[in-house]
Protein backbone atom coordinates (compact mmCIF):
# COMPACT_ATOMS: atom_id res chain seq x y z
CA UNK A 1 0.00 0.00 0.00
CA UNK A 2 3.02 2.28 0.14
CA UNK A 3 2.58 3.21 -3.53
CA UNK A 4 -1.00 4.38 -2.94
CA UNK A 5 0.12 6.42 0.04
CA UNK A 6 2.76 8.02 -2.13
CA UNK A 7 0.33 8.76 -4.97
CA UNK A 8 -2.15 10.43 -2.61
CA UNK A 9 0.64 12.12 -0.64
CA UNK A 10 -0.37 10.61 2.67
CA UNK A 11 2.32 11.16 5.25
CA UNK A 12 3.31 8.41 7.64
CA UNK A 13 2.44 10.75 10.51
CA UNK A 14 -1.24 10.72 9.50
CA UNK A 15 -1.56 7.13 10.80
CA UNK A 16 -4.14 6.07 8.20
CA UNK A 17 -4.91 2.37 7.90
CA UNK A 18 -4.90 0.43 4.64
CA UNK A 19 -8.69 0.20 4.83
CA UNK A 20 -8.85 4.01 4.79
CA UNK A 21 -6.41 4.31 1.87
CA UNK A 22 -8.03 1.72 -0.44
CA UNK A 23 -11.35 3.59 -0.95
CA UNK A 24 -9.40 6.67 -2.03
CA UNK A 25 -8.06 4.66 -4.97
CA UNK A 26 -11.46 3.13 -5.69
CA UNK A 27 -10.25 -0.43 -5.08
CA UNK A 28 -10.75 -3.07 -2.47
CA UNK A 29 -8.70 -5.95 -1.21
CA UNK A 30 -9.69 -9.29 -2.70
CA UNK A 31 -8.49 -12.25 -0.62
CA UNK A 32 -9.80 -14.82 -3.12
CA UNK A 33 -7.80 -13.29 -5.97
CA UNK A 34 -4.66 -13.35 -3.82
CA UNK A 35 -5.24 -17.01 -2.91
CA UNK A 36 -5.74 -18.03 -6.55
CA UNK A 37 -2.60 -16.15 -7.60
CA UNK A 38 -0.52 -17.92 -4.97
CA UNK A 39 -2.01 -21.29 -5.90
CA UNK A 40 -0.96 -20.72 -9.51
CA UNK A 41 2.55 -19.73 -8.42
CA UNK A 42 2.79 -22.86 -6.27
CA UNK A 43 1.59 -25.05 -9.14
CA UNK A 44 4.18 -23.56 -11.46
CA UNK A 45 6.92 -24.09 -8.88
CA UNK A 46 6.04 -27.75 -8.31
CA UNK A 47 5.47 -28.46 -12.01
CA UNK A 48 8.93 -27.19 -13.00
CA UNK A 49 10.72 -29.76 -10.84
CA UNK A 50 10.75 -33.53 -11.18
CA UNK A 51 10.15 -35.24 -7.89
CA UNK A 52 7.74 -36.78 -5.46
CA UNK A 53 5.75 -33.55 -5.14
CA UNK A 54 5.04 -33.47 -8.86
CA UNK A 55 4.00 -37.13 -8.88
CA UNK A 56 1.62 -36.55 -5.99
CA UNK A 57 0.20 -33.41 -7.56
CA UNK A 58 -0.60 -35.21 -10.80
CA UNK A 59 -1.92 -38.28 -8.94
CA UNK A 60 0.45 -40.78 -10.48
CA UNK A 61 1.24 -42.64 -7.28
CA UNK A 62 0.84 -46.39 -7.03
CA UNK A 63 -1.81 -47.87 -4.82
CA UNK A 64 -5.55 -48.03 -4.46
CA UNK A 65 -7.91 -45.14 -4.08
CA UNK A 66 -10.49 -44.92 -1.34
CA UNK A 67 -14.06 -46.05 -1.88
CA UNK A 68 -16.87 -43.62 -2.46
CA UNK A 69 -16.87 -40.19 -3.98
CA UNK A 70 -13.44 -39.07 -5.06
CA UNK A 71 -11.97 -36.09 -3.28
CA UNK A 72 -11.50 -32.90 -5.20
CA UNK A 73 -7.84 -32.54 -6.04
CA UNK A 74 -5.73 -29.41 -6.20
CA UNK A 75 -5.54 -29.73 -9.98
CA UNK A 76 -9.32 -30.02 -10.26
CA UNK A 77 -9.84 -26.76 -8.41
CA UNK A 78 -7.20 -24.98 -10.51
CA UNK A 79 -8.57 -26.27 -13.80
CA UNK A 80 -12.08 -25.20 -12.83
CA UNK A 81 -10.80 -21.72 -11.91
CA UNK A 82 -8.96 -21.27 -15.24
CA UNK A 83 -11.45 -23.27 -17.37
CA UNK A 84 -8.72 -25.53 -18.74
CA UNK A 85 -8.55 -29.34 -18.66
CA UNK A 86 -6.16 -30.96 -16.16
CA UNK A 87 -3.92 -32.30 -18.92
CA UNK A 88 -3.50 -28.85 -20.42
CA UNK A 89 -2.41 -27.28 -17.12
CA UNK A 90 1.03 -28.90 -17.16
CA UNK A 91 1.51 -27.98 -20.83
CA UNK A 92 0.57 -24.41 -20.01
CA UNK A 93 3.12 -24.30 -17.18
CA UNK A 94 5.85 -25.65 -19.47
CA UNK A 95 4.95 -23.15 -22.18
CA UNK A 96 4.98 -20.23 -19.75
CA UNK A 97 8.43 -21.35 -18.56
CA UNK A 98 9.70 -21.19 -22.14
CA UNK A 99 8.25 -17.73 -22.58
CA UNK A 100 9.93 -16.50 -19.40
CA UNK A 101 13.32 -17.86 -20.44
CA UNK A 102 12.98 -16.31 -23.90
CA UNK A 103 12.09 -12.94 -22.39
CA UNK A 104 14.96 -13.02 -19.91
CA UNK A 105 17.43 -14.43 -22.42
CA UNK A 106 18.46 -17.35 -20.22
CA UNK A 107 19.29 -20.70 -21.88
Amino acid sequence: MWFLRRIFRISWTEKKTNEEVLPLAGTERSPLRLIRKRQMEFFGHINRHDGLEKLMLHGKMEGRRARGRQRQTFLDSLSRFINIANESLSKLAIYSDRLKTERLGNP
